[in-house]
């Protein structure tokens, strides 16, 4: 009886060490995307194949570009200053006047929503990209301030 006791308590320290160091497959950490200082909804982030994908318009309005998109091409068209780029959904393929990026993944739809690559886009447009370790999150700036461009009016 007390050996069975003893491999109970052994087995269940076991299964509990083994939840806390080896999460389940699919229980991904979660990261946060820190953009011109202001922190992404969660909803606005995905994580696919291991790459960082981000809501297209939240996160290229947050970096002070326009976008738009086009219904009939499906294209998406992000401007920014003279920069001019355009992407399409289920391609791994981006165009920033008129040169070619390979992208890492491509650019999905889910929900509605178009979601693109974080670092290829960022780049695009003239953003630097850190990955904080310690606080699990990408830092991305490009300096734009949109309170600074309301003042300025």
């Amino acid at each position: 009886m007390y050996r069975l006791k003893i491999f109970l308590v052994f087995a269940a320290v076991m299964v509990f060490f083994q939840s806390v160091f080896f999460p389940a497959p699919g229980m991904a950490r979660q990261i946060h995307v820190n953009v011109n200082g202001q922190i992404l909804n969660s909803s606005d982030i995905l994580i696919e194949n291991g790459h960082t994908l981000v809501s297209c318009r939240v996160f290229s309005e947050q970096l002070g570009a326009e976008v738009k998109w086009n219904a009939v091409t499906r294209t998406v068209t992000i401007t920014r200053k003279q920069d001019i780029i355009r992407l399409t959904p289920g391609s791994a393929t981006a165009f920033k006047n008129g040169a070619k990026i390979n992208l890492d993944v491509s650019a999905i739809i889910i929900g509605g929503r178009l979601y693109v690559p974080l670092k290829a886009l960022a780049e695009s447009l003239g953003a630097k990209v850190v990955w904080d370790e310690a606080r699990s999150t990408v830092l991305v700036d490009n300096g734009y301030c949109p309170v600074c461009v309301s003042l300025k009016k």
